[in-house]
């Protein structure tokens, strides 16, 4: 199996700056809900209700775990407290009219 220093080499510049932030908030701040919780409620089936997302809300690394999230284009699972499609559409070009 991959160490975490590898597997990070395979994603974007961006996603592994957002990755070391995300993990430096948390190594201050103590584990987040989903590093103690059921680790299932953050990885829902399409059509899924979860509670998850308000565990992400008392968070302190949200913000960095979403910024995570759309940095690598995490295609699955609760990140900063947004699912797959929350957070397709923060990255979607506007239409101006």
């Amino acid at each position: 199996m991959a160490d975490v220093g590898s597997v990070l080499t395979l994603i974007s510049p961006r996603a592994r700056a957002a990755w070391k932030e995300l993990v430096d908030v948390l190594a201050a701040a103590g584990p987040a809900p989903c590093a103690v919780g059921n680790p299932e409620a953050w990885w829902p089936t399409r059509g899924e209700s979860t509670d998850a997302v308000v565990g992400c809300r008392m968070c302190p690394a949200r913000a960095q775990c979403l910024a995570y999230a759309v940095a690598a284009d995490e295609p699955s699972g609760i990140w900063g407290g947004l699912l797959p499609g929350e957070r397709r559409q923060l990255t979607r070009p506007h239409a101006v009219g």
